[in-house]
This record gives C-alpha cells, sequence and structure tokens, in this order.
C-alpha cells in the first residue's frame, strides 16, 4: 500500500506527464497491432495468388536447354498427364517495322500453347488469348506501338522473321515478378522465332501437377 501511495502521489504531481505516457503506449500498441494485421494480409493475399503470380505449380528456369536427364524423368509423367507442361524462352531483341528504320530494343516471350495455367493474359480487345496468338503472329505492349510508329494489323521483324501484331497486352499474371525490364513486352508462338535470332535465351517451363 505505501508503494501505491508513493505512485498516485507521483501521478497527481506529475499527471500531465503521466497522460502523454499513457498515450504514447497506447499509440505504439495501435501502431504494432495495425502492423501485424497488414502483414498478415499481405502473406494471406500472396499465398492466395502465388498460383497466378507464378502461372504454375512448379517452374524450372535455366539460361541453357533443359538438361536431357530431366527431359527423361519428365517424359514418363507428362505421358501420364500426371503433369501437363507448357514450354516459354525469354530474350532480348532489336525489333523494328517491317517497312520502316525504327528500332526499339524489346523483352520477347515464346510460350506454348496452354500459357499461362493460372491466371489470364489481359488483351486490348477483351479476347481470348489462346485464341488470338497463333504462328506468325504476335500481342505486343502499347508502348512498343508507340515508339515504334505502328498500328495493329503492321508486321513487326524480329531478326529474319516477320510478325503480324494482332493485339495489344495489357497484363499478364506474372509480371508483377518482373519489377525490371529493358523495354516493352511481346509475346509470339514456338517455331516462329528462330534460334538465330537470339544467342542467349532463358529456357524455362511451369508444370500444372494434376
Amino acid at each position: 500500500m505505501r508503494h501505491l501511495s508513493i505512485i498516485l502521489r507521483q501521478l497527481r504531481r506529475s499527471s500531465k506527464q503521466a497522460i502523454l505516457f499513457v498515450l504514447c503506449v497506447a499509440l505504439s500498441l495501435s501502431t504494432l497491432t495495425a502492423f501485424s494485421g497488414f502483414a498478415r494480409s499481405v502473406s494471406r493475399a500472396l499465398l492466395q495468388d502465388a498460383r497466378k503470380l507464378h502461372t504454375a505449380d512448379i517452374i524450372i528456369r535455366s539460361y541453357d536447354p533443359i538438361s536431357a536427364p530431366l527431359e527423361q524423368a519428365l517424359a514418363p509423367l507428362t505421358a501420364d498427364d500426371r503433369v501437363q507442361r507448357v514450354n516459354t524462352h525469354q530474350f532480348y531483341s532489336v525489333v523494328r517495322p517491317a517497312a520502316g528504320d525504327v528500332s526499339v530494343l524489346s523483352a520477347l516471350k515464346v510460350v506454348d500453347p496452354g500459357y499461362p495455367f493460372y491466371g489470364t493474359v489481359g488483351l486490348a480487345s477483351n479476347r481470348a488469348f489462346q485464341q488470338v496468338l497463333e504462328k506468325g503472329t504476335c500481342i505486343v505492349d502499347r508502348a512498343l506501338l508507340d515508339r515504334a510508329g505502328m498500328a495493329l494489323g503492321q508486321q513487326l521483324k524480329v531478326g529474319y522473321t516477320t510478325l503480324t501484331v494482332v493485339d495489344i497486352v495489357t497484363s499478364e499474371p506474372d509480371r508483377p515478378l518482373n519489377f525490371f525490364t529493358l523495354g516493352p513486352v511481346s509475346l509470339s508462338m514456338p517455331m516462329t522465332l528462330m534460334p538465330s535470332d537470339s544467342s542467349r535465351r532463358a529456357h524455362a517451363f511451369g508444370a500444372m501437377c494434376c
């Protein structure tokens, strides 16, 4: 009781400081609680959207072609339909209009039919990505068309290959993971761009486990 009376006497003598101390403690606890809840919400959202951000359950990336032993290990899984596979190739290349001299450095992505497993590729026309992209065609960022002075339906040259621009990409499910790119993105189908068009590619494939 003696200590309690001393504490009460001190509080009465310095009531303003005591109130300020209590407010600071309350504000600190409220801030910690708010940030903790925000962190949990962000973590929960990332976990829920992980598939969309990666566009697949499993992704293997390499700057060299996928090794033969790995291909052999995957063959039985894909043959039994236990794993569905989509190959992608990403690289940088200078592109230009077929009828023009303007050159633009672009980040190119060559994808197999079926990409992406999760999420959707948004197009300016609101059409389905799988129905738009065909062999000999590409979809590009609006920025690429603006820099090259091109319009939809015109032809774009990538090395010795000529592609027809059929739509404008507005969003990609895996683009938030690519914070830095050297140029606007363009997407095309496999076997449209020949290997000689780029000396360095990032090989990757995504797998959906069934």
